[in-house]
């Protein structure tokens, strides 16, 4: 419900004179602090919510708002995402996981690869649902034809390492849900027993038949005017042992 929340305060404001009657540079801006505050306001709503019906507990948020050539991503809590570049074949986490496996790594008391990490990374610093303030982390990037964001619970990329899943995205560029699916495999294969959702989105259509791509992994495609070509987005949910779309 978190997700849904802010799709539709987006909307509400993506439609408001107030933005509409602004330049692109202004519209830029705004949308950035939407990311930022947006955050808090979701929060005590889900706070009080749960508190309503007695549960205790919450969710994180990750987000990315495309508008012309800026991505203006922000996430609360331990999801990843990453950002490739076609061109240049960068390659960088996009997100900043909020949980206490990294606060320990930042003060140079635990290794990346120790137990002690693994056993903190479970343990969120930040997240949708409490009675604190949520603070997100927000940035903003170009974001041009060709160029790949993966995002995804962090259940889906595991235990992965970092050159491993740029490797995925290099090797299958053309075949986005090949991406998913070898990373939540091979996250499989690591130990990962969490829950699992997994997003690939770029600016341009694979190659061969589209509507083959369709059929087989449920790609959707939607022609923006603005745009030249195709957006392409292929997601996978997986719970326990079945995928949902």
């Amino acid at each position: 419900k978190a997700g849904e929340k802010w799709m539709l305060k987006l909307q509400k404001l993506t439609i408001s004179n107030q933005f509409l009657g602004k330049s692109l540079n202004e519209q830029l801006e705004q949308l950035k602090n939407f990311s930022y505050h947006i955050i808090n306001e979701i929060n005590e709503e889900v706070y009080q919510e749960l508190s309503d019906r007695g549960i205790s507990g919450g969710t994180t948020l990750t987000t990315a708002i495309l508008y012309w050539d800026t991505l203006i991503f922000s996430n609360c809590g331990d999801s990843p995402a990453y950002y490739f570049g076609k061109e240049e074949q960068a390659f960088y986490k996009l997100s900043q996981e909020q949980n206490a496996a990294e606060e320990l790594l930042k003060e140079g008391k635990v290794g990346k690869d120790s137990m002690e990490y693994w056993n903190h990374k479970h343990m969120l610093t930040d997240y949708i649902g409490k009675y604190r303030k949520a603070i997100p982390y927000v940035t903003s990037i170009p974001f041009t034809s060709g160029d790949c964001l993966l995002m995804g619970s962090d259940g889906a990329f595991g235990k992965l390492k970092e050159e491993m899943i740029k490797k995925c995205i290099i090797t299958y560029y053309d075949k986005p849900e090949r991406i998913i699916l070898y990373i939540m495999q091979q996250a499989e294969k690591q130990g990962e027993e969490d829950n699992q959702t997994l997003l690939c989105y770029m600016d341009e259509p694979p190659k061969g038949n589209l509507e083959s791509h369709k059929e087989k992994r449920g790609l959707f495609f939607e022609n923006e005017e603005s745009r030249a070509g195709c957006k392409i987005g292929t997601g996978y949910s997986k719970i326990g042992t079945g995928y949902s779309e």
